[in-house]
């Protein structure tokens, strides 16, 4: 009798602890007369029969709960290095520390088994893009990610809260920080981020590779992340940029990238939701935005952006008109279509004059990626795309694609 507790580790700098326990025990037990002997397992239905001297035969089927004799935990450790070396012995320290931990907790040897998942190079993707040719991606090897499971069995409940413990103590420390850099026509941006901190998607580097800041005007960056679009507004040129966000990780992340590309004196931080951090009057000449925007029937995480995913590129677009220069204020969103995208360009021509997609690339997903941020997610996104209100297409054997659109609009109207 077994139960399973499936527990990933944290692994990465920036990887969420999860976990899913799982396990239902079901014993049949059956006594029943003249039923062939082949038959395992399974009682045969049939009415009660009368016997000789007043007995009655009657066939049953139970199900109960049973204690269970052991339980099983599985961890996910993962590991991301600059070299296959680097990465194995990273990975081997953590290891190999866990497993002590797990033998002063009186778990011998033979209850642990540890096997590999994967061993991988990791890439990331430079874009250009040739006079008569679309947009050529190259992949540029970026290190190795190696990830193990380790299975442990154990007889008590209790022992599991401080297996979770020592397994906590493993993973990397909040100090540590991963490193990448995004090239863009103005230079390489170099990107430190800390525990809670996402490396910036593909759409974002290609936003920050659409901006068309000119020198000395003053920029908006709502929702700063890392600080990549603040940056590139910075090597563009701009004067001042504001960086604001709720989350102070990232406002910490934003000061700190800021410095290591030599641009502290020219972006400065607020923390806030969109508009609320700032102080009344200041008007800038670009506002760049990448809002939450993923549907769903109720709020699932921090990718959220309400029933059609239009509530926060909302709020950025009806806000926008008072912050901007009435002659030169443009602004920058990036758009995936899986929201109402024509809900958004209809509230964006109400606000502005001009309305343009200055770009747009293409996001490959799955069903099974939406479902595990909220379960049924997908065949919501289906029920809006049957509206018109999302929009994308199934590509192959159960992958699909959506646009990231780069909408400028400038012009404001005036209220």
């Amino acid at each position: 009798m077994k139960k399973c507790l499936l527990l990933p580790f944290l692994a990465v700098v920036f990887t969420p602890l999860f976990a899913q326990v799982m396990g239902n025990y079901g014993v049949q037990q059956q006594t029943y007369q003249n039923v062939q002997p082949n038959v395992q397992f399974r009682a045969i239905p049939k009415s009660a029969t009368f016997l000789n001297n007043n007995e009655v035969e009657i066939s049953i089927n139970a199900l109960s709960n049973q204690k269970a004799e052991s339980y099983t935990a599985i961890f996910s450790m993962l590991q991301v290095g600059k070299t296959a070396d680097e990465t194995n012995t990273l990975l081997n320290s953590r290891l190999d520390g866990f497993l002590a931990d797990l033998k002063t907790l009186g778990i011998p040897a033979a209850d642990i088994y540890v096997d590999m998942v994967n061993f991988l190079p990791k890439y990331e993707y430079d874009v250009s893009k040739k006079l008569f040719s679309k947009k050529t991606y190259t992949e540029i090897p970026k290190g190795f990610e190696l990830q193990k499971n380790i299975h442990i069995r154990y007889t008590t409940p209790a022992l599991l809260d401080r297996i979770l413990a020592a397994a906590l103590r493993r993973r990397p420390s909040a100090a540590e920080k991963a490193e990448t850099t995004c090239g863009l026509p103005s230079g390489p941006v170099r990107l430190r981020l800390p525990a809670g901190v996402h490396v910036p998607p593909p759409s974002t580097v290609e936003l920050a590779r659409l901006l068309d800041i000119r020198p000395g005007e003053r920029v908006l960056d709502l929702g700063c992340g890392s600080g990549l679009l603040s940056l590139a507004a910075a090597k563009q040129g701009a004067g001042q940029v504001v960086a604001v966000d709720i989350d102070p990780r990232a406002l910490d992340a934003t000061v700190e990238n800021a410095r290591l590309n030599g641009f502290s004196d020219r972006i400065e931080t607020r923390a806030g939701s969109w508009y609320e951090a700032l102080a009344e009057g200041g008007r800038f000449d670009a506002i760049i935005a990448t809002p939450p925007q993923t549907p769903g029937r109720r709020p699932f995480g921090p990718r959220y952006g309400g029933a059609d995913g239009t509530r926060h590129l909302c709020a950025v677009i009806d806000g926008a008109p008072g912050r901007l220069d009435p002659e030169r204020g443009r602004l920058w969103l990036a758009v995936i279509s899986i929201a109402n995208v024509p809900g958004v360009t209809a509230r964006l021509r109400e606000r502005f004059t001009r309305v343009e997609i200055a770009g747009e690339t293409e996001r490959p997903f799955t069903a099974r990626e939406y479902d595990a941020m909220d379960e049924g997610l997908f065949e919501y996104l289906e029920s809006l795309r049957r509206r018109g209100a999302a929009q994308f297409h199934e590509v192959f054997g159960g992958e699909y694609v959506f646009r990231n659109l780069f909408i400028r609009a400038s012009g404001v109207n005036a209220p």
